[in-house]
């Protein structure tokens, strides 16, 4: 099926009409940007556990006290929850860089 755009030209198939030329969008060399964001995957397994309790308690939290928080106020939300699953779990996130990864996770995911 061709890819048209919202307001297709009537008589150009996959094509739109914009500034009076016919821009066929098929075959356009438009840049994709793709967006890498740090996979729960790329854990180990204590982490894992961490995160995912971290991310029920992050949910909970701005589900009851604050469901549309800054950006400063997220972010310590998460690393609240995170510092509450590590207790909770009698488990330590044994490096600041997987730790970084976490709270990025934690913001994203309920984010």
């Amino acid at each position: 099926m061709p890819m048209t755009s919202t307001y297709p030209d009537k008589h150009a198939n996959g094509a739109h009409h914009q500034f009076g030329k016919d821009i066929d969008i098929n075959n356009s060399k438009a840049k994709v940007t793709k967006h890498v964001h740090p996979k729960l995957s790329d854990l180990d397994r204590t982490s894992r556990a961490i995160v995912r309790w971290a991310i029920q308690d992050h949910c909970s939290k701005l589900a009851t006290q604050n469901p549309f928080p800054n950006a400063v106020e997220e972010h310590m939300a998460a690393n609240a929850s995170l510092m509450r699953a590590e207790v909770a779990l009698e488990l330590k996130i044994e490096t600041e860089g997987i730790y970084d990864i976490a709270i990025q996770l934690v913001e994203f995911i309920v984010g």
